[in-house]
């Protein structure tokens, strides 16, 4: 593979794993510091703002992205860093046009550009804690006890998960949550009712696996593991020696049919997702935390306040 592009986000190293691309731009924020915009068409510097504790979530179109502190969530215009509207609340989930805005009793529906409330929905049980985004539902968590809440409000289901954490979800008829089972299964239930569906003794040691288009993919190491969703049945089992000395899996990113998995230890490996072959393989000096794609490109986050920008060789 060929070297990649080194762009330098500004004077500060520090880790780049709050990224997000959003039209032909990417959005670095670090929530101490500031938030950075450069253009991926030339890589310069657009603009830099204050990060006044907020991180960013993701892109609503080419114009927008969606910020949140702790208690707080709004939407920030890419074109000038402007903070378009903030408020009060859990959580958020950006959609095309409008965001979805969960607060203690309620889940509001409000313009992307505005902030204007479009719906407001109150819950049946109010939210204990910012709940995880399941897909097709909402799932708060506290202590050992989790609840469902559907989009509308209503609460589905409430049921013993113990020291489970909730890692992935799926939408559509057929929606699981996708659960790590300290740190040795995964274990798939049904959004509607809660119930265990089925689990595979598969340790994910990064955030959550890959779900999509009915197959769930898992780099466990140097195995490659994609499972069936509506079964758990295993579809691609696949050994890869290539990357026996990588370690510290970071969150991968699917794209063009291909998984992208930055590693702390420095190696990029680029899996095909259908058949689990090794595509590409890049050794970094720097441990690797975060990719993009962005017009084409991929931008991988580095451990020193750059990014590596890897142009359309890595499609092979």
């Amino acid at each position: 593979m060929r070297r990649p592009r080194v762009v330098k986000l500004g004077d500060r190293s520090g880790v780049v794993n709050n990224l997000v691309a959003s039209g032909d731009v990417v959005v670095w924020a670090d929530p101490l510091a500031t938030t950075t915009c450069v253009a991926a068409s030339n890589w310069e510097v657009l603009w830099k703002v204050p990060s006044n504790r907020f991180a960013i979530g993701g892109p609503i179109g080419s114009s927008f992205l969606t910020v949140a502190s702790h208690n707080e969530v709004g939407v920030r215009a890419t074109d000038d860093g402007r903070m378009l509207w903030s408020t009060q609340a859990l959580r958020c989930k950006p959609h095309e046009l409008n965001v979805e805005v969960v607060q203690r009793a309620a889940i509001q529906t409000r313009a992307a550009m505005t902030g204007e409330v479009l719906s407001d929905v109150a819950t049946e049980v109010p939210f204990p804690n910012a709940p995880w985004d399941g897909g097709s539902i909402w799932v708060a968590k506290q202590a050992e006890q989790a609840m469902g809440v559907s989009r509308d409000g209503r609460m589905l289901w409430r049921g013993m998960l113990g020291s489970l954490t909730i890692s992935a979800g799926s939408s559509g008829p057929a929606a699981k949550l996708f659960i790590n089972a300290g740190g040795k299964d995964i274990i798939a239930y049904s959004t509607e009712q809660g119930t265990e569906l089925w689990r595979m003794p598969i340790h994910v040691s990064y955030g959550w696996p890959t779900v999509a288009d009915g197959r769930v993919s898992i780099l466990q190491g140097d195995r490659f593991v994609v499972l069936d969703e509506h079964s758990g049945a295993i579809v691609v089992d696949r050994r890869l020696p290539e990357l026996n000395a990588a370690s510290q899996c970071r969150q991968p990113l699917l794209v063009r049919g291909r998984l992208i998995f930055p590693h702390e230890s420095g190696t990029l490996a680029v899996i095909a997702a259908d058949t689990g072959e090794l595509l590409h393989l890049y050794e970094s000096k720097t441990p690797l935390w975060r990719a993009v794609e962005v017009d084409g490109l991929v931008a991988v986050g580095t451990a020193t306040g750059s990014l590596l920008v890897f142009d359309e060789m890595i499609w092979g």
